[in-house]
């Protein structure tokens, strides 16, 4: 997300908001407006989720509608026309009235303003109408409900109300979060001037919420309502949400213990579905993004796992929520293979809890990605000092070995992870190739062999299965295995190189030329990338573009076809490589000399064809 940098007229830094630039201009105009609209005169504040009628006490609409529920219909014109000049106020103090008879601790029964504020705090019905001196206070209320509503900030000059406003001094917690103050209007309602209104549209309601937790104390339910009675206001809304998490929770509990994967697919998405209405009532619950983003991102949908979990990085109000979700959106960047944005993430986790090893371990698989291998290390190391007992990190930490063929410590941590987690399929395959590295091919096939046990799915194993067959002349097991290759990944061209030199080894010459030529044109595009990175099955990696590989499969192919005596054939495959690579050594290093060649295969190959294979363009 490009950043931008706005001059404000408040100490809260918009660009710690990773939200569109439009929210932070739109912020930044509400603020002002708010601003410019009270520089002149005495103002109090009120924050309104949506765009009543009227600016009325809760006593005045409650009695309105009880009216209509005891009053005859037919006085109801009388009674109408008593509430425009009866004085709410008189209501009040009956009730009040009843009020201090309830209450028994009050043994002096006396004070009335004390009962009303009491009433108020415990959410009864009186003729205060709630303001505030903080605009901030005010935009949380205008924020924190009705998500399909505008909001609305009122403006009120003190001068105007003076006679009606009343200073609450109970309870003084809440008084003093919430910055209060109370008008107490004789009709129940007061005038607002339109133009001392402010809009708050209903897109920017979440984003202003963020904002407000910025601030230092930070402003949200928890601080505005900061006393059991704030909780049992939202007790109704907390139990929905812990039974919607629970209910989440339990599906990805069973999701965990089925093998079906269509099944466990079906139950990750009920779980989703789960958190997402509980976001949707409790925006600021960052935990439910935290479990979004990762279901999201064990299904394969990066774009919305990494939605999930730059949300719940922005909610995470205590640290450890806070560094968990930066672990888990380097995560799904390098997921989404975005290894430099990992980097930084995973660097923020590290930043907010430098003992975080999960923050270590990512951004290694992030350095590794980009073959910073030094760093990478660097990184497993500290993440195994920090969790010694996390089979993950040996296993990775030895893929980076084995990517700077230092088989021996590749070995040893491939070997550690698997004594954590014999199953480990990652740990077989990487010390598999490992002892490939050192030749070592029947204790690479026995690690392979298990591996494809747990998981007969990945076709690269069985190239690297075949591989070791071949070097310990089972060729049957060998042709066997690359076959079994081609049937998991049809355009793995490393099965086809295998394949055509092994027929071509039997003496099968056109099985030969059928594989050479399909590595010679199928698309090698696995990744979706101009080359494609893999593991030859010896252990070692290579890049090979796709030009490369066609140039590997007409020198292939030229040597079959020169066995075949197939001279118009053989020099087209001669003259493709040179045109490619330019290289001519290619013959004498695989074959030696041409004698040497003709008397193995029994060929006399044409003069001019020998000079082409050898000359330099």
């Amino acid at each position: 997300m490009r950043k931008v940098k706005i001059t404000f007229n408040f100490k809260i830094d918009l660009n710690k908001l990773p939200v569109p630039d439009r929210f932070k201009l739109l912020i930044h105009k509400i603020v002002q407006e708010i601003e410019a609209k009270s520089a002149e005169g005495d103002y109090i504040f009120r924050g309104e989720p949506e765009h009543y009628e009227q600016v009325s006490s809760t006593l005045y609409r409650k009695h309105l509608k009880i009216k209509k529920q005891v009053i005859d219909p037919v006085d109801m014109d009388i009674g109408s026309k008593a509430v425009d000049t009866t004085d709410i106020n008189i209501i009040q103090n009956n009730l009040l009235v009843k009020a201090m008879n309830h209450d028994l601790n009050d043994l002096t029964k006396s004070k009335k303003d004390k009962i009303q504020a009491k009433v108020q705090h415990w959410g009864g019905a009186t003729n205060l109408i709630d303001f505030t001196f903080d605009y901030r206070i005010a935009l949380f209320f205008a924020c924190s409900s009705d998500y399909d509503s505008d909001g609305r900030i009122i403006l009120q000059n003190k001068e105007s109300v003076q006679d009606f406003i009343r200073i609450p001094k109970e309870p003084k917690h809440r008084v003093d979060a919430q910055k209060s103050v109370f008008i107490l209007p004789p009709k129940g309602f007061i005038e607002i001037d339109p133009d001392l209104v402010v809009n708050v549209p209903k897109e920017l309601k979440t984003t202003m919420m963020k904002w407000l937790l910025l601030y230092d104390p930070q402003i949200s339910d928890e601080t505005i309502y900061n006393d059991l009675h704030g909780f049992i206001k939202f007790e109704d809304r907390y139990l929905r949400a812990i039974t919607r998490f629970h209910q989440a929770c339990d599906y990805e509990k069973k999701a965990e213990n089925t093998c079906d994967e269509e099944q466990k697919i079906t139950l990750f998405k009920k779980a989703i579905k789960y958190y997402k209405a509980l976001i949707e009532e409790m925006p600021n619950h960052s935990k439910a993004y935290f479990r979004c983003a990762k279901l999201h991102g064990m299904l394969g949908k990066l774009e919305n796992a990494i939605y999930f979990a730059e949300e719940a990085v922005d909610w995470g109000i205590n640290q450890i929520d806070q560094y968990e979700s930066f672990g888990l959106l380097g995560k799904c960047f390098f997921d989404s293979g975005n290894f430099e944005e990992a980097i930084k993430k995973s660097s923020d986790s590290i930043r907010l809890n430098g003992d975080y090893a999960e923050g270590y371990a990512i951004r290694g698989d992030a350095h590794s990605c980009i073959n910073k291998n030094e760093l990478a290390i660097q990184d497993y190391e500290k993440a195994i000092k920090l969790n010694p007992n996390k089979h993950r990190y040996y296993a990775n930490r030895g893929l980076i070995y084995l990517k700077e063929e230092k088989s021996d410590l590749a070995i040893g941590d491939c070997t550690k992870s698997l004594q954590l987690k014999p199953d480990n399929y990652y740990a077989l395959i990487n010390r598999g190739n490992a002892y490939l590295q050192k030749n070592e091919f029947r204790l690479a096939i026995k690690d392979f062999t298990v591996a494809i046990g747990l998981n007969s799915s990945k076709f690269p194993v069985f190239a690297c299965r075949g591989y070791s067959y071949l070097k310990i002349d089972d060729c049957d097991k060998g042709l066997s295995d690359f076959y079994k290759t081609l049937e998991l990944e049809p355009n793995y061209h490393i099965a086809h190189l295998y394949l055509g030199n092994v027929h071509a080894r039997k003496g099968e010459l056109g099985n030969a030329v059928y594989h050479y030529s399909k590595l010679t044109g199928i698309d090698h595009d696995l990744n979706a990338s101009s080359y494609h990175l893999f593991v030859v099955p010896n252990g070692r990696m290579n890049i090979l573009t796709k030009e490369q590989l066609k140039a590997e499969g007409c020198v292939c192919r030229a040597v079959v076809y020169l066995r075949m005596q197939k001279w118009k054939e053989a020099r087209a495959d001669i003259l493709t490589p040179k045109k490619i690579t330019g290289k001519t050594d290619w013959f004498k290093n695989a074959h030696g000399s041409i004698e040497d060649f003709e008397k193995k295969y029994g060929v006399k190959i044409p003069k001019d064809l020998v000079e082409l294979i050898f000359s330099p363009s």
